[in-house]
């Protein structure tokens, strides 16, 4: 068994004439931090017989410290800020041997392991596969160890997925479908009656009956679009119940249908996230993500399709500075 990075064969090669090694490596690990705790590329190589800490040099690597196995008497790992360290215990001295960042503390524990194995002449056998937390494809942190990278994952598959939930309920889709567009059209009427309001009544010195019709119409409305916003709600929130529980109902099947060995590799705090966290953002998704999301599309689609027909060149006039707007909110959103 080795504890070796997937380093390229040229510099495994340079690696095991360094230390003089015979084909008993065990240890080959790539540390991220020199000795003055600065970023910077080292080596830990371990043979059978001996642990050394290489670098780069000029024309090839360098060796710049190596301890006999016989001589080392302990390796532990030792936490500091932002990162650890492997101590060695060398005739009864502590002897800092190569440090890391946070990021590389699982391997280097295994390698510490695997040196104190060697030490002790115990068979060689440490963890090879380590948990992984960041995305493979992008580089990016995961949102937990050995998850899914939220930002390379399909969303409109994720979407579909969860849209076949909907299948068994067809008339709370349809009911909350058209409320939604009803709510949406609603919203279009005010500025309209603000306009009529504003040309007939104010400007032109009408009637107090037109007024008090026109207020009517804007009392009217709101009343509307919240008797079509309290239907929409409730409908909502009884349609995402009911998928989160048929989406925990199956997942709970799942998880009983698993061997012992699935449990042992997980802890019970990540199951237990799953059931329910994870199925909590998904209702909340359902009640007020997708409502909100369609609801502004629908009023953004009808009022910039209104403004159009009142007067389009003062429209493009307003609408001149989006572009500009766009371009630097993505290009500080992706810097954030």
């Amino acid at each position: 068994m080795q504890l070796i990075d997937p380093l390229p064969q040229e510099r495994l090669e340079q690696l095991r004439r360094a230390v003089d090694a015979d084909g008993d490596v065990r240890i080959i690990l790539e540390s991220d931090l020199d000795e003055e705790r600065r970023f910077g590329r080292r080596w830990l190589v371990v043979t059978e017989r001996k642990v050394a800490v290489v670098a780069d040099g000029d024309a090839d690597a360098r060796v710049l410290r190596d301890f006999d196995i016989a001589s080392i008497s302990a390796a532990k790992t030792e936490p500091l800020v932002g990162g650890g360290q492997i101590e060695l215990t060398v005739d009864g001295v502590q002897v800092p041997l190569i440090q890391y960042s946070n990021s590389l503390s699982a391997k280097f524990g295994e390698a510490a392991r695997g040196i104190n194995q060697l030490t002790q002449g115990e068979p060689f056998q440490v963890k090879t596969e380590h948990d992984k937390i960041r995305c493979d494809r992008c580089g990016k942190l995961l949102p937990e160890k050995n998850g899914i990278c939220a930002a390379c994952v399909r969303k409109t598959k994720v979407v579909l997925r969860i849209c076949r939930y909907l299948k068994p309920y067809p008339l709370l889709v349809v009911g909350t479908a058209t409320l939604t567009l009803v709510f949406s059209g609603i919203q279009l009427i005010p500025p309209k009656l603000v306009q009529w309001l504003t040309d007939d009544v104010l400007m032109k010195r009408r009637s107090v009956g037109l007024l008090a019709l026109y207020v009517a119409g804007l009392i009217g409305v709101r009343l509307l679009s919240a008797g079509a916003e309290i239907a929409r709600g409730w409908i909502s929130a009884y349609l995402a119940a009911r998928i989160t529980a048929d989406i925990r109902r199956q997942l709970y099947h799942a998880l009983t249908r698993q061997w012992l060995r699935f449990y042992d590799k997980r802890s019970t705090g990540a199951l237990m996230s799953r059931m329910t966290q994870d199925t909590d953002r998904i209702q909340g998704f359902l009640v007020e993500g997708v409502p909100f999301i369609v609801t502004n599309v629908l009023v953004l689609v009808g009022v910039g399709a209104l403004m159009f027909q009142m007067n389009w060149q003062l429209t493009l006039a307003i609408l001149s500075p989006a572009p500009f707007v766009f371009f630097m909110g993505t290009v500080f959103w992706k810097r954030v």
